[in-house]
C-alpha cells in the first residue's frame, strides 16, 4: 500500500527522534569518559575499607557519621586548600571583562587573612595525562573538533530537523491554513528550530570552554599563547546550559499545552494526535489532506 505524505512524515519524525536519542546517549558516555581521562573532580576517588587483619574484626567500608572515608595515598593528591594568603591565587569570577582572583570567605561572608579552618576553601586540581600542542586535536578530549563536540552538536541537529518535520506534519494535517493553530505552529517551528541550532553551537562552545581551561594554546611567533577555538567560549557555563534548557523546553510546548490545556489549544492539538494514531494504524489513508504527492 502506498504511504501518504503524512505517514511518510510520521516515519521520518520517528527516525530522527531515535537518531537524536542515540546521539545523546553516545554524547553522555563520551562525556563521562572524557571527564575520567582529564581527572575531573571525583574521577579517581577510592573508598577506604577495613583490612583482613583488622584488630576489631571489622569488615567492609569505613563509614563515618556523614559519609564514607576516602583512601588517601602519599604519592599523589588532587585535593588542594585555598586561602587568601597564598601569593599565587586562582581566578574566580569575571568583572569588567577580566578575571578576578578567588576570594575565600568565612561562614559570615567575610574575607579574612586567617588560616583558620573556617577560612580555608577546598578544591581539586585536574588535567589530562597528555601534552598539549598547538594542534586543535592533540590532547583535546573536550576540544571543539573532538568526538564529544561532534556528537553533541549532531544530537541537537537531529532535534532541529525533527522540529521542522513536526511543524510540517502539523501543517499538513491542518484543515485551515489561516487558523490560529496553523499560525502558531509556523511561529513555534521557526523559533524552536532556531533555538536548537543555537544549542548545537552552544554545545561546541561548552567543549571549547573546557578544552581551553585544560590548557589549549596556539603558537604565535614561537610563543604558546592561551586561546579559544571559538568566539563563544567567554559565555558562562550557566548561560550555555540555559540555552539547552530553553531549546528543549520550548520544543516541548505542544506537549505542555496539551497536558495543561492552556489557551483552548489542547482540543485542537489532541485532535491532531488522534489523527497521528489513526495514521499509524492505517485508518487515515484516504483523508483528503493526506494524499500522496
Amino acid at each position: 500500500m502506498t504511504k501518504t505524505t503524512s505517514q511518510k512524515l510520521y516515519i521520518a519524525r520517528g527516525f530522527f527522534a531515535a537518531l537524536a536519542g542515540i546521539l545523546a546517549l553516545a554524547t553522555l558516555i563520551t562525556l563521562g569518559m572524557g571527564m575520567d581521562y582529564a581527572n575531573f573532580p571525583g574521577s579517581n576517588l577510592v573508598l577506604d575499607s577495613y583490612g583482613d587483619n583488622d584488630n576489631a574484626g571489622r569488615t567492609g567500608l569505613k563509614k563515618l557519621v556523614d559519609g564514607f572515608r576516602l583512601k588517601i595515598v602519599d604519592t599523589c593528591s588532587n585535593f588542594r586548600t585555598l586561602t587568601n594568603t597564598e601569593p599565587s591565587k586562582i581566578c574566580a569570577s569575571v568583572e569588567d571583562d577580566a578575571a578576578v582572583a578567588l576570594e575565600v570567605v568565612n561562614e559570615k561572608g567575610e574575607a579574612t587573612t586567617s588560616a583558620a579552618q573556617g577560612d580555608v576553601a577546598h578544591g581539586w586540581l585536574l588535567g589530562p595525562p597528555c601534552v598539549k600542542t598547538g594542534s586543535l586535536s592533540d590532547c583535546a578530549p573536550f576540544g571543539f573538533g573532538s568526538p564529544l563536540s561532534g556528537l553533541g552538536q549532531a544530537a541537537f541537529g537531529a532535534l532541529a530537523i525533527n522540529v521542522i518535520l513536526y511543524g510540517v506534519h502539523t501543517g499538513v494535517l491542518s484543515e485551515s491554513k489561516t487558523s490560529k493553530l496553523f499560525v502558531l505552529n509556523v511561529l513555534w517551528t521557526i523559533v524552536a528550530f532556531s533555538l536548537y541550532v543555537w544549542a548545537a553551537v552552544a554545545w561546541g562552545a561548552v567543549c571549547d570552554k573546557i578544552d581551553t581551561g585544560l590548557g589549549r594554546y596556539v603558537v604565535v611567533a614561537e610563543d604558546n599563547v592561551p586561546a579559544c577555538a571559538t568566539s563563544y567560549c567567554w559565555i558562562s557555563f550557566g548561560g550555555l546550559t540555559a540555552s539547552f534548557a530553553s531549546a528543549i523546553t520550548f520544543a516541548h510546548l505542544p506537549n505542555i499545552i496539551t497536558f495543561f490545556g492552556l489557551g483552548g489549544l489542547s482540543e485542537d492539538i489532541s485532535e491532531k494526535y488522534k489523527q497521528y494514531r489513526r495514521l499509524k494504524s492505517g485508518d487515515g489513508a484516504n483523508d483528503e489532506d493526506e494524499e500522496d504527492v
